[in-house]
């Protein structure tokens, strides 16, 4: 059976870490320049998934990379952030995405980087200090689905953390934009980069997809 070298760090915040374990997933923290080009190196051709990767202080992990463990035999795939986006850019070259981060950036090539982007917590709990924009504007679509607020509110507010600094879109702020705290009690059950990486681990579908 192939080994499963997963690249995370903030998306599998308060997700249950049995999911790791139960999978017999190898945890690595989150990816910069020349991790996987390490892990290819030491290790045979198995699965790599990429959801979470630095980029502030250091270089962002490489399409280059990336390719030369496609081209290796390595099964990559991307989810929730980082990975969402190099899926996506590298989808012709035989990288997988999965889930509705990545989709959306598969299917609106407006969608920009930074919606993923958050100021988080050292590991090993990387406690979200900022909320990236992807995970409010779920929320706020779901809301607006259930009537909750108009369409125009939404956008008005999507509008205006859109222009903020990524570190400052933050669940205060958007609390503030809202003017309801009732409905962000259970904003953890909107957090999509963290569902998206729950279910691929639930899922599996590197078993059934080549």
């Amino acid at each position: 059976m192939s080994r499963v070298f997963l690249f995370a760090g903030p998306s599998l915040y308060g997700l249950n870490r049995d999911l790791i374990s139960s999978s017999s997933v190898v945890l690595l923290p989150p990816a910069k320049r020349d991790d996987i080009r390490h892990l290819i190196e030491k290790e045979s051709p198995g699965v790599i998934i990429l959801a979470d990767g630095n980029f502030h202080n250091v270089l962002a992990v490489s399409h280059v990379e990336l390719r030369t463990a496609i081209n290796m035999g390595w099964d990559v795939w991307g989810c929730s952030s980082m990975g969402a986006i190099r899926a996506c850019e590298m989808a012709q070259l035989g990288m997988k995405g999965y889930g509705q981060v990545y989709q959306s950036f598969m299917d609106d090539p407006d969608f920009r980087d930074d919606e993923v982007a958050l100021l988080h917590g050292p590991a090993p709990d990387y406690f979200p200090v900022s909320e990236p924009l992807v995970n409010i504007r779920f929320f706020l679509n779901q809301l607006v689905t259930k009537t909750r607020i108009s369409t125009d509110q939404s956008l008005q507010i999507i509008g205006y953390l859109s222009e903020c600094w990524y570190g400052d879109r933050s669940l205060y702020a958007l609390k503030q934009l809202l003017g309801n705290t009732e409905e962000m009690k259970h904003f953890d059950h909107y957090r999509i980069k963290n569902i998206d990486l729950q279910n691929m681990l639930l899922e599996r579908p590197w078993q059934w997809t080549k």
